[in-house]
């Protein structure tokens, strides 16, 4: 009966916001949010009503003032959740400001902000760039209870400058990967899966899921920069071709910098070996960073179809480095 009363009052409540003018409207985030927060602040005292602690029963500080509430989280990321979850239900992103944290490491403030807090910081550009920040002074301050060892919420201003946003799957925000779907991401990339394919396996899984390919693009270089950490870009490529089954031979300059790389695939070799009468050669530019021409090796089947055979970057255009990777492709027939 009293949850009847509870969403009865918040409908009511909803139904206020949307008879009032203009100029209220703007305030209707903030008053579902602390009727909100003070429907999870009852539901809370409920429970503590019954728990001892050593000093005594759980009672509401009467130090605290305007725009404390009773709410107890276990840990500052229980909080961030809650707050998240309940300011999205509302159309309103709510991200981390600042934090603070002891000598020791451990964090025992955190400030929240409106995603649309702040001024944009202009910068030295020809483009002509637009921001979403409207320097919205709606912030939480989340602080941690040596005390009780909880956190508690505290409403420093409920105040929106800015209407709510009526379809939040544009927003990126709702666009994010969870947890979860991050792992899975990593796996199906460490299993060469396509994007496409692996937003496809995403969005089956969870209908609600809004990601778009650009998020699972994203994810991807983000899972590379962490499996190459440490590594310089030559020490990827010999492992990417030593992993994955590629036969390579490599020359350098004498400051030990690169100066040929060919490498073929066996699967590739199997395939020539079995039609080796034509081969074409062609020369790519502009593929690489370091503007290295890239060289492929080609064969054609009895169907007029082009299979791949070899690849080689080489330091330049000349008649030795052509005669180096023709050696190197004799010698892969031995």
């Amino acid at each position: 009966m009293e949850e009847m009363l509870k969403t009865e009052r918040l409908h009511l409540l909803e139904q206020i916001c949307d008879l009032a003018p203009s100029n209220g409207a703007k305030s209707r985030v903030a008053m579902i949010f602390k009727y909100r927060l003070r429907q999870r602040r009852d539901e809370m005292m409920a429970f503590y009503a019954n728990l001892k602690l050593d000093d005594g029963e759980y009672e509401e500080s009467e130090e605290q003032g305007d725009g404390y509430n009773s709410d107890v989280f276990g840990s500052c990321e229980e909080l961030i959740n809650w707050v998240q979850k309940l300011a999205y239900s509302i159309g309103v992103v709510v991200i981390k400001r600042r934090s603070n944290k002891r000598s020791c490491g451990f964090m025992y403030r955190v400030v929240l902000q409106c995603d649309r807090g702040g001024e944009y910081k202009v910068k030295d550009s020809s483009k002509v760039t637009g921001t979403k920040k409207t320097n919205c002074p709606f912030e939480l301050e989340g602080t941690y209870s040596d005390d009780y060892d909880c956190w508690t919420l505290k409403v420093t201003c409920d105040q929106h400058n800015h209407q709510p946003v009526l379809f939040m799957e544009g927003h990126p925000y709702a666009k994010r990967l969870s947890e979860d779907e991050f792992n899975l991401v990593a796996e199906l990339t460490r299993m060469n899966v396509a994007p496409r394919d692996i937003l496809a396996i995403l969005k089956e899984r969870n209908l609600s899921n809004v990601s778009t390919l650009r998020t699972i693009y994203n994810a991807c270089n983000k899972i590379r920069m962490v499996d190459q950490v440490g590594k310089s870009p030559m020490q990827v490529l010999l492992s990417l071709l030593h992993s994955n089954g590629y036969v390579y031979e490599i020359t350098s300059t004498g400051l030990n910098e690169l100066e040929n790389l060919f490498f073929i695939h066996l699967t590739s070799f199997d395939i020539w070996r079995a039609i080796p009468h034509v081969l074409i050669i062609d020369v790519t530019y502009k593929t690489n960073h370091y503007n290295m021409p890239f060289l492929e090796v080609v064969g054609v089947t009895s169907t007029s179809k082009t299979f791949s055979i070899a690849f080689a970057f080489m330091h330049n255009e000349k008649t030795v480095n052509y005669t180096w990777v023709l050696n190197c492709l004799k010698l892969t027939l031995n």
